[in-house]
């Protein structure tokens, strides 16, 4: 494979884990990363890591079609880098949502497949399935089109622009968090250890964006407060030092506009 690359696939032996193999050539082993599931979290210690809100990503699903067939077909993964192997902290509404689903499998019934000799996942669908990711971007599409379409109705009764929806997926949402953890985490390596990023320069990259925004909105927010209680000096000040203002002039300039155009809300100099 690294001297033909071309002849690299997914389902290479030397991107699967488990599986079938020959009992008359390879003896049994025991993975030194084990498989969480909360279907198979009986002992003490199991209990208490979900206890304290860790998650293990040691593995990963991946799901492609047959070029011969629309039939999709998954397999089990290590990460594509040794940075994608890590523990991150399982926040409150992650928890939650897992006791949730818990509960709810006790109702529906759990995951029953076996994937590359891997079982107990977390998540099924209603046949006892690992859920195909094309499944969740397809609810995604359905919430965002009910939600556009009503929008769409409601502004032409409000006579109003309609705030419609774009398209996303999940992995945007992944994007969404790398963001908003940038917006209230300083240290650089924490968030590349959370993330994955095999690179630093990835992290940093999300970080100067989310921080640069950030600072426009803090700039907006002070000039705004400011001229709502009658502190025009600030608020001119605050467009004037937004690092996105090319010049005094152009502050200016956009100062009076926003005056203009609120006028009638403004306290009175």
């Amino acid at each position: 494979e690294d001297e033909f690359p071309e002849l690299l696939k997914t389902n290479s032996p030397t991107h699967r884990v488990g599986g079938r193999s020959d009992e008359n050539l390879f003896t049994s082993v025991t993975h030194t990363v084990p498989m969480e599931s909360l279907q198979d979290a009986f002992s003490n210690e199991e209990l208490f890591d979900f206890e304290k809100r860790v998650i293990s990503i040691n593995h990963s699903i991946a799901c492609y079609s047959k070029k011969d067939t629309k039939k999709s077909v998954m397999s089990v993964n290590l990460p594509k880098t040794e940075a994608g192997i890590r523990t991150i902290p399982m926040l409150d509404v992650v928890k939650d949502a897992f006791e949730l689903e818990r509960e709810a499998q006790k109702e529906t019934g759990v995951n029953t497949q076996v994937l590359d000799g891997m079982s107990g996942f977390v998540f099924t669908n209603r046949f006892g399935k690992i859920p195909n990711p094309q499944t969740v971007n397809d609810a995604i599409d359905r919430i965002r089109n009910n939600y556009n379409t009503e929008e769409v109705v409601n502004a032409k009764k409000e006579k109003r622009e309609a705030l419609l929806l774009p398209h996303f997926s999940c992995h945007h949402l992944r994007h969404t968090f790398a963001t908003r953890l940038c917006e209230t985490e300083t240290n650089l390596k924490v968030i590349q250890a959370i993330m994955g990023h095999r690179n630093i320069e990835t992290t940093m990259d999300i970080y100067a964006e989310a921080t640069e925004r950030k600072k426009q909105e803090s700039f907006e927010l002070l000039a705004a407060k400011a001229a709502v209680t009658g502190d025009y000096d600030t608020a001119y000040l605050a467009l004037c030092i937004n690092p996105l203002t090319p010049s005094d002039d152009v502050a200016k300039v956009v100062f009076d506009e926003l005056i203009d155009a609120h006028s009638k809300y403004l306290t009175k100099q």
